[in-house]
């Protein structure tokens, strides 16, 4: 493409819609020849229309500043011969480009017809693992100079910049991966697929003695490091020997001076240490703060474990231990760990080239993890920041497995036996605590709140009543299939593995002819016998203990059939997974999903229905409710439920595997004594020792809290919504839903409303919200507290409900409950603004004299509290 001009284009408009009311406003091309930029043009367009007040806003266009330049039909020609006998390019070439040729047809002129590339596309598949593909960020990240974000000729030199790196960047890959890539035939924006064609016919393969072939593949080549020793250091335990180590590195704090001297004394001695509780504040570098004592403790034996909500566990400590190591001139390294089928096994993820998926999205995912192949040193999925949970991305699950044992496994075992800081998730503690106590790990439980909650979540079930069978049929299906391959016709010749397919069929249907027993006898039980309880969007119908532990007893037989039964058919699925050797990859292919089906079907059976048997007989307090859609329909039914309280789960489970534990989180204290965290916890009060560091800083001037004082909630449309980033936080699905349609009808049609699971799921909401000018998000406590490092600030939140599930309403102390979760959230939006904020409480039911009592005693004196009962008490919150 040596002598190919790319004319990159970015335009402005007067909306986003391609209908004929909308107008370009600015056209800026920036041209790019052999990797180099040659020219560029820019010019105002006047719309013959007023610009909109939120595009001024977005892009500083006013109509004073259009009202001489060229209209549109005095502009074309000249846009014409610009772009002439060039390759147009553009961020969102499907926006751009026929925006424009909408335009040329609207005033007469011959619409375009050059070749076209996109470089969102280009920039997904060559940068797979980048956060965001807004070209604000990903500017940012590859250190490319863009001052005016929004504005046609910033974004336009911003973009021939990132398609200069784009081209460096396609140089790099193989010729075997870009081969792969075309033979898959991704659907691409116009002729993006062309840069790859013309990369590989001209592209010349280096020697590169970082890749290697592995199963077809071209992949990045593992080094193997040795663990370096690490040297046995004093801990500086007075004033002036911690200012003296951190001189140069990290300024020295009285706080967090006091903070890592006691979690130094604490452990020193482990005969006489405790459990500690540590509340943060968003002050204080916390990792610093336990990670530099704990080190002085470790040897070469053992390690620090760090156990994390899963939002938070790409919160990345590198920088720290880089800094620990700096102070300390020592070696100590960190390892993320994932659960085992978070890890790509590329023989499954190499036969899957050969079948072609019905999904888009599927296809365009198998691009980007060639390339991504060629460059990640772990195999671990999370590096392409896509929801691992998403139907959409699926097909990462298919090509992870829990028996993985492959290139990345070992690199795995390497890298962990080599660390001395491990990052796990709680569920990953929960799942591996066997193996992990092993190591006499001194174990930190992060977010430790929520620490509860998601242990139980192992004694909770949340399930369709026909998921069962669903489940039958995905694996029945590839028995059977017609439009492809299916398992009776690839072992067609071979007379033994048929016999084991053939056992295999007769056991699923028997399988299911149990599963199909039990939901009907739990239908006559639980659904057709009931009187329900209305909701607004369908029914619901609580379970009776005493009726349930009757219906597990009399449907004994069917579970425990179902429980021979799948251990039969799992067992010989992994024997017909070892008999294809000699088949081809897209034979393997299809055996390895069959597997895939009959272990998600075991998992289900264990987790759900065989889980509810043994929760029934244990003496603890269990609940189970059963939801139904306005229909009414039994196989659209879901079951909810599970234990209610731990009830010395935590201790049975964790605590007796691991000696005393490092407690960490932003709200631990409801109250002077803190008796409901060491509940929640299952902490022996006089085994547990409690830190909690003060603010340094006054924040009333930055800060406001208002809570609603007038026993009925305050109508959100008198709140200014439309010039701040809000989120409104709900605690039910029916309230959230309630609020959406209230704000939508009443509101300003400008305001980007962001409603949990009307506009998606979590993951969705936090990339729209990423990638917008503005919005308010509505939905629960759990989603407001996984929106976490965004180029984006929220400074208004608006606590609409925050009850917690049905599932906690016999706790014993739903004040502190609520209050934590209150002031949990208010240190949430400190760190989301930026530097400003306020807060409403907005749940009557919530405020009363002790609760408000006990709110303002675990928020310190740094953040006041202010009642809000009056028209000019709602114009203070609107102009803060």
């Amino acid at each position: 493409m040596s002598s190919t001009i790319f004319s990159v284009v970015d335009i402005e408009t007067t909306g986003t819609s391609q209908s004929n009311d909308n107008r370009i406003i600015q056209f800026s091309c920036t041209f790019v020849k052999n990797k180099n930029i040659i020219g560029s043009f820019n010019s105002f367009i006047n719309p013959e229309m007023d610009i909109p007040s939120e595009i001024t806003k977005l892009t500083g266009i006013t109509n004073e500043l259009v009202k001489n330049a060229p209209t549109f039909n005095e502009f074309a020609s000249k846009i014409s011969s610009l772009l002439k006998d060039t390759v147009f390019v553009a961020h969102n070439v499907d926006f751009d480009f026929p925006f424009i040729n909408k335009e040329l047809d609207r005033v007469g002129q011959k619409m375009m017809d050059n070749m076209a590339i996109d470089t969102v596309t280009l920039s997904q598949l060559l940068l797979p693992t980048e956060k965001s593909y807004r070209l604000i960020d990903l500017s940012q990240n590859l250190n490319i100079l863009h001052q005016h974000p929004h504005s046609s000729s910033s974004d336009a030199f911003a973009t021939a910049k990132l398609l200069i790196i784009l081209f460096n960047q396609i140089e790099k890959i193989p010729k075997k991966t870009i081969k792969q890539l075309i033979s898959i035939n991704p659907t691409l924006p116009k002729n993006t697929i062309d840069v790859f064609k013309y990369a590989y016919k001209n592209n010349v393969d280096m020697f590169n003695d970082k890749l290697l072939d592995i199963n077809r593949l071209k992949i990045r080549k593992i080094q193997y490091k040795e663990r370096l020793k690490i040297r046995k250091i004093n801990y500086p335990e007075s004033k002036g020997k911690q200012k003296n180590i951190l001189n140069g590195v990290y300024k020295w704090n009285s706080e967090e001076s006091k903070l890592m001297n006691s979690i130094y004394d604490n452990y020193k001695n482990s005969d006489n240490s405790k459990n500690l509780l540590v509340e943060q504040n968003n002050e204080l570098d916390y990792d610093l703060g336990f990670l530099f004592p704990l080190v002085h403790l470790l040897n070469n034996e053992n390690k620090i474990v760090v156990a994390v909500h899963k939002h938070s566990i790409h919160e990345d400590l590198s920088k720290t231990i880089n800094r620990i190591n700096k102070i300390t001139k020592n070696n100590f390294k960190k390892l993320v760990l994932h659960s085992i089928d978070d890890y790509i096994d590329l023989n499954k993820f190499r036969d899957s080239l050969n079948i072609k998926s019905n999904s888009k999205q599927t296809e365009f995912l198998k691009c980007k993890i060639l390339i991504w192949l060629t460059f990640t040193k772990t195999g671990d999925l999370h590096e392409l920041n896509l929801d691992m949970k998403n139907d959409q991305n699926m097909f990462l699950k298919t090509i992870g497995n829990t028996n993985n044992k492959g290139y990345y496994m070992n690199k795995l075992k390497n890298d962990f036996n080599h660390s001395n800081v491990v990052v796990i998730s709680h569920e990953y503690l929960y799942n591996n605590r066997h193996m992990l106590a092993k190591y006499k790990p001194y174990l930190v439980i992060k977010d430790a709140v929520d620490f509860n909650k998601q242990i139980l979540k192992h004694y909770r079930v949340n399930f369709k009543i026909n998921q069962n069978n669903i489940l039958i049929r995905h694996a029945q299906y590839l028995l059977y299939q017609t439009h492809n391959q299916n398992l009776y016709d690839i072992f067609k010749d071979d007379k033994s593995t048929i016999k084991l397919v053939q056992n295999i069929d007769y056991l699923i249907k028997e399988y299911e002819n149990y599963a199909l027993k039990l939901q009907k006898s739990f239908e006559e039980s639980f659904i057709n016998k009931q009187n329900f309880i209305t909701l607004k969007k369908g029914f619901k119908n609580p379970i009776n203990n005493i009726e349930l532990v009757n219906f597990i007893k009399n449907n004994k037989e069917y579970i425990d059939k179902q429980y021979s039964l799948i251990k039969q058919i799992r067992s010989l699925s992994k024997k017909i997974i070892k008999s294809n050797d000699t088949l081809k990859s897209s034979e393997k292919a299809i055996i390895t999903t069959f597997n895939d089906r009959i272990f998600n079907l075991n998992k289900f059976f264990n987790n759900n229905i065989l889980l509810i048997k043994n929760l029934v007989y244990m003496d603890k307090k269990v609940t189970f409710q059963n939801y139904l859609n306005v229909d009414k329909n039994a196989d659209n039914s879901t079951l909810v439920g599970g234990l209610i309280k731990n009830d010395d789960l935590l201790k049975n489970k964790i605590y007796t595997l691991f000696n005393n534990i490092l407690f960490m989180d932003t709200a631990i204290y409801s109250s002077d004594k803190s008796e409901f965290i060491l509940n929640e916890l299952e902490l022996d009060n006089n085994n547990t020792s409690m830190i909690k560091s003060s603010y340094q800083t006054n924040l009333n001037n930055d800060y406001k809290i208002f809570y609603n004082n007038n026993k009925q909630e305050i109508n959100l449309n008198t709140l200014d919504l439309e010039n701040n980033n809000t989120f409104i936080m709900a605690n039910t699905q029916e309230k959230i839903d309630e609020i959406y349609e209230n704000i939508k009808k009443n509101g300003n049609d400008s305001l980007l409303v962001l409603c949990q699971k009307i506009n998606g799921n979590k993951d969705k909401i936090i990339k729209k919200f990423t990638n917008s000018k503005g919005a308010t998000i509505i939905g629960n406590y759990d989603l407001f507290m996984s929106i976490k490092n965004i180029n984006k600030s929220i400074n208004r939140l608006i606590v609409q409900s925050i009850n917690s599930s049905d599932m906690y309403n016999e706790n014993s102390n739903l004040t502190d409950l609520y209050n934590l979760m209150i002031k949990n959230s208010i240190k949430h939006i400190i760190q989301l603004s930026n530097n400003k904020g306020v807060i409403l409480i907005n749940d009557f039911s919530l405020i009363n004299e002790n609760s408000i009592k006990s709110l303002k005693n675990m928020i310190s004196n740094h953040i006041k509290m202010f009642k809000l009962d009056s028209k000019n008490e709602i114009r203070t919150f609107n102009n803060f």
